[in-house]
Formats: C-alpha cells, sequence, structure tokens
C-alpha cells in the first residue's frame, strides 16, 4: 500500500508540474480622447487556434484589456473611431503586438498604429529585431519598384526577369543569415519563434534544416501554441517526403458528396492544392489543364483542393479555367485542413502520387509536369 500511495502521489506531482500555469496580462491604451464614441477591439489566436474578438468602449482616450495566459502570444488592437462598425479586419488603425506577463501600456496622441509600446520586454525585442532586419524590406521594396517601374517589354523578358530574381534570392539570403544569428542569441525568446524562426525557413525548407533549428529553441517556446503548430508542421513535412504514403483526407466536392484520396488509389493521381483568388495558380492552371488532357486516358488524373472560402469564386474560378477533374475544398481558406496535413504554406503546389498512393514528385511546375508524366506513362 505505500509503494502504491507513493507512486500515486508521485504521478500527481508530474501532473501539476506538467500544467501549463497561467499568467495575468494587462493592455493599458492612451490615444487621444475622439469627438466620437470610437471602441477598441483586441483579437488574438486562444491555445485552441480559434480566433477571439474582444472589445471594450474608448472613454476619455483610454481603455484596457486584461486576461489570463499560459504562453505568450501575438495580437491584434484595432480601433474603430467613428464608433458605428462591428469589428472588421478593413479598420486601418491597428497595431499588432506581443502579450506577455505583466502591464503593457500603449501611449499615442492620436492613434493606436503610431503608439509607443512600454513596460514589456517581448515588444522591445520584437523592435530590436525589425531594425536589424529593415534593410533588407528596403532593399525589397526597391526592387519591386524597379519591376513596376519598368516597361512592359522588360517585364516579358526572361533576362530582366532572371536578374530581378537572382538580386531578391541574395537579399534572402542576408536576411537569413541575421535571422539564423537572432535565433542562436535568443533561442529561448517567443520573438524568435514568431519572427526569425520563419525567416530562416522559408516556404519550402528541407526537413533537416527544420530540424535541426526548430531543435535549438528552448522547450518552453517549442510547448508554446504557435510553438506546437510548428511541430506539427515538421511532422506533416516528414509525411509527405518523396517515397512516404501521401497522407489520407477526405473533404466535401463541388455539390457537398465526400471525395476521399483512397477512391483514387490504382492511378496515378496529381493532388493539386490552388485557389481561385491565386494569380500564378490561375496562370499554371492551363499546364495543369493540358496535362489531364493528355494523359487522362493513360492511368492519370487530378485531385483538386481548394484553399477557397467563396464557394462561389471556387466554383466560377473551376468554370473559367475548364477544370474537369475532381474539387474538393473546406472552404476555410489557408486553414485548410488538408494543405495543413501536407505542409502547404503557400501555392500553387502539387504532390504527384502513384498507383499505390505513395508520392514521387513534388511542385511539379510548367512543363515540369508534363515531363514527369511522360516519364511514368510511357
Amino acid at each position: 500500500m505505500k509503494k502504491t500511495a507513493f507512486f500515486a502521489l508521485l504521478s500527481a506531482l508530474v501532473l501539476f508540474a506538467c500544467k501549463k500555469q497561467e499568467a495575468a496580462y494587462e493592455i493599458h491604451a492612451t490615444i487621444g480622447a475622439s469627438e466620437k464614441p470610437a471602441k477598441a477591439f483586441f483579437e488574438f489566436q486562444n491555445d485552441s487556434g480559434q480566433t477571439v474578438v474582444d472589445s471594450v468602449l474608448i472613454e476619455e482616450g483610454k481603455f484596457r484589456f486584461s486576461g489570463k495566459y499560459s504562453a505568450p502570444f501575438s495580437a491584434t488592437i484595432a480601433i474603430d473611431h467613428e464608433g458605428t462598425e462591428t469589428y472588421s479586419r478593413k479598420l486601418r488603425d491597428r497595431l499588432t503586438l506581443f502579450v506577455e506577463q505583466g502591464k503593457i501600456t500603449l501611449t499615442s496622441p492620436d492613434s493606436i498604429k503610431n503608439a509607443e509600446i512600454t513596460g514589456s520586454p517581448l515588444n522591445d525585442l520584437s523592435k530590436e529585431y525589425d531594425a536589424l532586419v529593415q534593410v533588407f524590406q528596403d532593399e525589397k521594396s526597391a526592387l519591386q519598384k524597379e519591376y513596376y517601374s519598368a516597361t512592359e517589354e522588360q517585364r516579358k523578358s526572361e533576362e530582366f526577369k532572371q536578374q530581378l530574381d537572382e538580386k531578391w534570392n541574395a537579399i534572402e539570403e542576408k536576411e537569413k543569415a541575421v535571422a539564423y544569428d537572432f535565433l542562436n542569441s535568443h533561442k529561448d525568446s517567443y520573438i524568435t519563434l514568431a519572427k526569425a524562426l520563419p525567416v530562416y525557413l522559408g516556404h519550402d525548407p528541407e526537413i533537416a534544416t527544420y530540424d535541426s533549428v526548430f531543435s535549438l529553441l528552448t522547450p518552453e517556446v517549442r510547448n508554446t501554441a504557435l510553438g506546437q503548430r510548428y511541430a506539427k508542421r515538421l511532422d506533416a513535412l516528414r509525411a509527405t517526403v518523396i517515397g512516404a504514403v501521401a497522407p489520407g483526407f477526405t473533404q466535401n466536392d463541388t455539390i457537398g458528396n465526400p471525395v476521399s484520396l483512397s477512391d483514387f488509389k490504382g492511378k496515378y493521381v496529381l493532388v493539386d492544392f490552388w485557389a481561385s483568388w491565386c494569380g500564378p495558380c490561375r496562370r499554371e492552371n492551363p499546364f495543369v489543364v493540358e496535362a489531364f488532357e493528355k494523359y487522362k486516358d493513360k492511368n492519370f488524373t487530378i485531385l483538386g483542393v481548394s484553399l477557397d472560402e467563396s464557394k462561389e469564386d471556387w466554383l466560377k474560378a473551376i468554370s473559367d479555367d475548364k477544370l474537369a477533374w475532381a474539387q474538393v475544398s473546406d472552404l476555410k481558406g489557408w486553414k485548410n485542413e488538408v494543405a495543413a496535413s501536407y505542409a502547404v504554406r503557400s501555392i500553387p503546389s502539387n504532390f504527384l502520387l502513384d498507383p499505390e498512393g505513395k508520392i514521387i514528385e513534388k511542385n511539379l511546375r510548367g512543363e515540369k509536369l508534363t515531363e514527369a508524366l511522360e516519364k511514368y506513362l510511357k
């Protein structure tokens, strides 16, 4: 009995130690009085990934938000100066900040977007990181201006586009080096996770790179809600390497019928992630249509997964682009559950599966899609 009681007590202590402890935060803001009854909105994601929006009336130019949290998180404060709207992401006066334990003070004579943040080490470090990478943002902006100020003839020039790509890649490499140095110096900071890590990883990181860099962060940072989302993405990357069996899924088609990836077993299948609002996707669609028409009678098909939110826009794009293959979507946009399970962070993106459901090629664009199909479907 003594042994049983001892282990019961030990288990209770372990559970208590592992349970996330909540801490309190307070945000006090002063932005100057308004002639109209204004309202402040506080938007953030909870630990479950759900978006939460709180609101409060602004009295004599002042307002506050408070609550408890288990780990630091980012949030947005938006101001409706007219006092007539419900919350909208179109509200222009907005500020993104990091929330941590204690009192955070925001001060501005007129707007939240120009507010000075004090009393917050996390936001101080965020400002420090922003200063380090500002030069790269300026260089990228200059490069974009160079493209838009070019003539139509220059924009069509492959040489011109290649030069811009090389310049852009050179800027990103320098920015990644700064991000990596910051990461090594601040392994215990949520700012590293929120800002430096995504810059260093980019859109399509190698699994070994992702794993080694993510593991540098302290357990406390990795165990935040954002850290757990990164961990899930790493698991998804491992599950979608070439040679792996593609993750199964089921989503509804355009008329609400469930369609499963397993329905296509025995065929070569291109799982194609796209959206009606995605310009590069729409420009890529003619190549995909051409490949489908050429190989659809050679044991090949396509399963489109849309990251749309509007069913109307989705259906119109299917019709306009003449996409004659199966299409599914949960209409959750970037929160599409299939996209998450395939670690998709940019579109267009695709995965070519063999008849056994194994991934044999990834991200086939333009003529590369036809070349790959020609190799497998001789």
